[in-house]
């Protein structure tokens, strides 16, 4: 259906500098602040009740309902940004474009002049600026007071005519008057992460305070959870935006009446305006002095407090109190009133907070308050206070819980300031399980960690973890907390936690009853007074069983032991197991690895190497890595103090370990199983210099942009030393057809590997060992684009196979093989149905290098579907997974999804430019680099430098290119910079080396770049075989069609356009013309601002030609 015209006025807004940015703080805080960045952009929206259309990247394109609410909203964009930036050390800047007149809304999308007007004058305006139109300027009137200033008639991109604008001439708020107070100004360095549910709810809170609404929050949680901090951060945001906030504290040794009033109250006193104080005086007297005297030194002649019975004393007092706020709410924006810690307050302090809430109902006013809910029961005076609050309108209740391991991940990042590896994430991990996600304990052990040398930073900047993960210590800090914690159970309830503790996180009563020696009844209401003070936890899933609330808990429990005494326990603890067991130990193996092995010399080393081997081999067959990887690690150090060692024992607890690593994303895992086949080596074990040669893969080539020369040797020895018939050999050979398929000769090196691999793996009768081999083989051939048919007979085959295997990691790649082969050809349906095979068992899984193949494959699906945010949103992802892995060629893989990308949006800039440069130096080896550069250059009209990098290639050959999955991309790259630069020899060879392919798309693995018809069609109406090009783009339009690519049809349509406006024939104008108007309008619908730009461009070109011919 047709769209409806109607009269609209347009708001687009762009962020300053956002590429520069990105660069200079990395992806994890770039983030932070776009967020930080669209909340502000939001609220104004909001408040101006806009309408925002879409997301354009860095900013938003809006519709108002009048040109007054534009230049309001226009307003309050700059207003909350300039703001905000005052105590910022990354400063937000803003452009903002507006415009108004007779636009088409359709499919939720507007269409139209004052669209486009908008878009260029917001890209006009200076950082900080509102450009308008005049017909805008002149509907605005008079309403809102603003002043405008002319800046005369300006020439925008894509528009015939100059257009008349005008500057809004707005100015800054006056923020707050009262200074943050003292304790909210230091806080913590790293950003503040996770909460993002709790923290946008509480700006609903906010706002609705704002709007007058008196609101109540109630942030409750145990020592340590981060109540204060939360409420920090919101107050902090509150008043950058020129909110005023005052702090309260509550002291658990200072019993003081009213003593979190008198802190807040005192900041309010000492810096409100006169006339706010002065007003309050009029209304109240003297009363505040009772607990703010500060009030009669800055006001003169305030009168004494009344005298009378103390009922009436306190009601003047509470009603003075509840003025004062109220008229300090009336002249700003918001008071936020923080009351931290109300656990430790007095009876007085809660009465007043009761008396205020009940009293202001409507009044800019947020009261946010803090307490430990473990610390008070019943009679508790705060328990009173909140059973009343629960009747009271405009109360909000969160209750904390310990950050999720993504939280903790971010935390740790934060604080680093850049992406987490592997091991790292481990560490997040580690500190999850010890703390429950207990944000202070975490922080406090991660100082420890830097202090002692646990994470250092190395010579790149980035910081290292070289603690053994397992046995973090706990710092003092901590154990305080805890200890003062515990020892309020008393001395009996304690005894009995300590040797529990020695049990472990989880115990059940039965084998406590036998190691304490104490009967249960006794036991039992020691552990029920540990429940009642949150320090253990009744376990949901079996009676008679405990959890302590953290493992950091049981751990200053054991460490305030003896380490005989803990000996000894352990040794109690292993043997008792053991009884109770009766020998069906499988499901008890963790409970005996670890006490066996802390029993000390009076322990048998055998056992404790045995069930740490059995109970890492029982987690990796459950999928569970990181508690293998514990075992494993535990098993090799008992081997290191046993004596009498097999070396045969050590290889196979390192190809474990490994495997185990191989699971996690440690990047370890690679040397240790090159130390694995070393020691194999060097005890003549064939068997194991096989296994630890097959293990060390990440499933297809270790460096996309270089070879692996040790791992190579080490399957080259392993080749040369298994018997003709081993089992192990086809998946020796095929791996090493993969990791060396881009350095060595295809034909008499890489093929005769790949034949002889499939032929012995097909002799056999293991299914998984061929789909394996037939995974790794696909791998090496994906490199060749000339051997499609082989390639999809085999990968097809593949997916068959591993169908009828339950392995996660071969299942993904058997789909992304598949996919890799199947997009090349354009069968998008078994492409798609291969993404989705990769999603589902990266989400089942949680397995990171499943989740990176999932992640780049959807970035494929998204560049084929046109959706340029998504696409940019899961290379980013991937990008990080793949660092934290630590693949050696995640920028280099990066690298074209973070092209393509920013050229489909018009964002190739200066900056992008140089980064291509600079890649071309560090992998050298890759084709798609200078090819690619050598188009960004004429894109910026750097015409000799594209063509000395063009040269240098046609000097080399066209067809010297490698033959792998570069070579398409590298082609077509080199053909549109032919194009442009007009060079006629190479557009007809590469025209020649492309055709073979025209039923392709260009997909260089990491995205999907074009069709290779579209490229075909381009140099042959370079060439002016205008026939051929009209075919070639005819075919395109109908693959994109079949295979729903909508950007890349709009590209098509550009190129097929170019061509005959060049033709000139007989009714080419009007065709080229509506094919124009098409792409325009499919490329702005996507994002596709390159393609707008040149198709504005020439549609304007031409109609004015027209016009002039007529």
């Amino acid at each position: 259906m047709p769209g409806q015209v109607e009269t609209v006025t347009v708001l687009f807004t762009d962020l300053v500098d956002s590429t520069a940015l990105a660069s200079r703080v990395g992806p994890e805080r770039a983030e932070e602040l776009r967020v930080e960045h669209f909340r502000l952009l939001r609220g104004a929206i909001a408040g101006a009740d806009g309408f925002e259309v879409k997301n354009t990247g860095d900013g938003v394109m809006v519709v108002l309902p009048s040109a007054a609410a534009a230049v309001e909203c226009a307003q309050a964009i700059q207003q909350r940004h300039e703001l905000r930036n005052r105590h910022a050390t990354e400063q937000l800047l803003v452009r903002v474009g507006i415009s108004m007149g007779d636009a088409t809304r359709s499919d939720g999308d507007v269409f139209g002049p004052p669209v486009v007007e908008a878009a260029r004058l917001c890209a006009k305006a200076n950082p900080g600026q509102v450009l308008l139109s005049d017909v805008t300027r002149v509907m605005v009137g008079r309403r809102g007071e603003h002043t405008f200033r002319s800046v005369g008639d300006l020439e925008l991109k894509g528009l015939p005519e100059p257009v008349a604008a005008w500057e809004l001439l707005w100015a800054s708020l006056a923020g707050a008057t009262i200074p943050l107070p003292p304790r909210l100004q230091v806080l913590p360095l790293t950003t503040y992460v996770g909460r993002e549910g709790i923290r946008d709810r509480l700006s609903q809170v906010r706002q609705l305070a704002i709007e007058g609404a008196r609101q109540v929050v109630l942030i409750a949680g145990e020592p340590g959870i981060g109540k204060t901090r939360l409420a920090a951060q919101l107050v902090s945001e509150a008043h950058a935006e020129g909110a005023t906030v005052l702090f309260g504290h509550c002291d658990e040794e200072l019993a003081a009446s009213y003593q979190p009033w008198v802190q807040a109250l005192r900041d309010l006193v000492e810096h409100a305006p006169m006339e706010v104080l002065a007003q309050h005086v009029g209304e109240h007297g003297g009363e505040l002095c009772r607990l703010v005297p500060e009030l009669a030194r800055r006001l003169p002649n305030v009168p004494a407090p009344r005298v009378g019975d103390p009922a009436a004393e306190r009601c003047l007092l509470f009603g003075a109190v509840v003025g004062l706020l109220q008229c300090a709410a009336a002249q700003g924006l918001l008071v936020v009133v923080l009351l931290d810690d109300l656990h430790w307050s007095d009876k007085p302090s809660l009465a007043l907070l009761k008396h205020v809430v009940a009293h202001v109902v409507q009044a800019r006013l947020l009261f946010l308050c803090t307490y430990r809910d473990s610390e008070i029961d019943a009679n508790h005076p705060l328990s009173a206070l909140l059973a009343d609050l629960r009747r009271e309108a405009g109360v909000e209740w969160v209750t904390l819980q310990g950050l999720a391991q993504q939280e903790v991940e971010s935390l740790i990042a934060a604080a680093a300031g850049h992406e987490l590896t592997s091991k790292g994430r481990r560490l997040a991990a580690a500190l999850c399980r010890e703390s429950d996600g207990n944000p202070f304990f975490v922080t406090e052990i991660l100082r420890d960690l830097v202090g002692s040398g646990g994470i250092v930073q190395g010579d790149s900047g980035h910081y290292v973890v070289t603690a053994e993960i397992g046995k973090l210590r706990i710092p003092r800090s901590v154990r305080d907390v805890v200890a003062q914690r515990i020892h309020r159970l008393g001395s009996d309830v304690v005894s009995v936690l300590s040797a529990a503790a020695v049990i472990g996180r989880e115990f059940d009563l039965e084998l406590l009853s036998v190691v304490s020696e104490r009967c249960e009844d006794d036991l039992l209401a020691a552990l029920e007074s540990a429940v009642a003070g949150s320090v253990l936890r009744e376990s949901p899933e079996a009676l008679g069983r405990f959890v302590f609330a953290h493992a950091l808990i049981n751990h200053t429990l054991c460490e305030a032991l003896s380490r005989t005494r803990r000996a000894r326990l352990h040794l109690q603890i292993a043997q008792a197991i053991e009884d109770i067991a009766r020998g069906d130990v499988d499901e008890r193996l963790g409970e005996l690895a670890y006490p066996w092995a802390a029993a000390g010399p009076a322990a048998s080393s055998g056992k404790a190497i045995s069930y740490a081997r059995r109970a890492g081999e029982r987690a990796l067959a459950q999928l569970a890595p990181d508690e293998a990887l514990r075992w494993f690690a535990q098993a090799l150090e008992q081997l290191g103090k046993a004596r009498n060692v097999s070396e045969a024992d050590r290889c196979d607890l390192m190809i474990l370990m490994g495997e185990a690593q191989w699971q996690t994303g440690e990047p370890a895992y690679r040397d240790t199983l090159l130390a694995a086949g070393g020691i194999a080596s060097g005890i003549g074990d064939r068997e194991r210099m096989a296994i630890a040669a097959i293990t060390n893969t990440r499933g297809w080539l270790s460096n996309c942009g270089d070879v692996d020369t040790e791992r190579i040797a080490g399957l080259q020895a392993a080749i040369d030393v298994v018997p003709a018939g081993s089992p192990h050999r086809p998946l020796l050979l095929a791996q090493l057809a993969a990791e060396a398929c881009v350095d060595w000769d295809f034909a008499t090196r890489i093929r005769p590997l790949i034949d002889e691999a499939l032929v012995l793996a097909r002799h056999g009768a293991d299914k998984h060992a061929l789909a394996k081999v037939l995974e790794l083989v696909t791998s090496a051939l994906a490199m060749r684009p000339d051997l499609m048919a082989e390639r999809l007979g085999l990968t097809g085959e593949l997916l068959a196979l591993a169908d009828g295997v339950d392995d996660p990691f071969l299942g993904c790649m058997a789909a992304a093989m598949r996919f890799i082969a199947t997009v090349e050809v354009a069968d998008i349906d078994d492409a798609r149905e291969c993404a989705r095979r990769a999603w589902l068992l990266s989400e089942r899984t949680g397995q990171p290098r499943i989740r990176w193949v999932a992640l780049f494959l959807a970035t494929v699906m998204a560049s084929v579907d046109g959706d340029l945010e998504l696409a940019d949103r899961h290379s980013r992802d991937g990008l990080a997974v793949g660092m934290a892995l630590g693949f050696p060629d995640a920028a280099v893989f990066y690298s074209p999804q973070f092209n393509y990308v920013r050229y489909e949006q018009d964002r190739i800039d200066e900056e992008i430019i140089d980064a291509n440069f600079q890649l071309r130096k560090l992998a050298p080896g890759l084709s798609s680099i200078p090819a690619r550069l050598s188009f960004y250059l004429t894109e910026h009209g750097r015409y000799d430098e594209a063509g000395d990098l063009l040269d240098e290639v046609i000097q080399a050959g066209f067809g010297s290119l490698n033959q792998d999955y570069l070579r398409l991309y590298a082609l077509a790259h080199w053909g549109l910079t032919a194009v442009r630069l007009g060079d006629r020899d190479a557009i007809a060879e590469i025209y020649d080396l492309l055709y073979p392919y025209r039923a392709h798309l260009i997909y260089p693995v990491p995205i999907a770049f074009s069709s290779a018809g579209t490229i075909l069609g381009r140099l042959a109406g370079a060439l002016g075989r205008f026939d051929d090009a009209e075919q070639h783009f005819a075919a395109a339009s109908t693959l994109h069609d079949r295979i729903g690519a909508p950007l890349f049809e709009a590209r098509n349509l550009q190129y097929w356009a170019e061509m005959l406006l060049s033709r000139n024939a007989d009714a080419d104008k009007p065709r080229a013309l509506a094919m124009l108007h098409r792409a325009r309008d499919t490329a702005r619908d996507l994002g596709g601002a390159a393609i707008v730009r040149h198709t504005t461009h020439l549609i304007d070109a031409t109609e004015v030609h027209q016009t002039g011919a007529a």
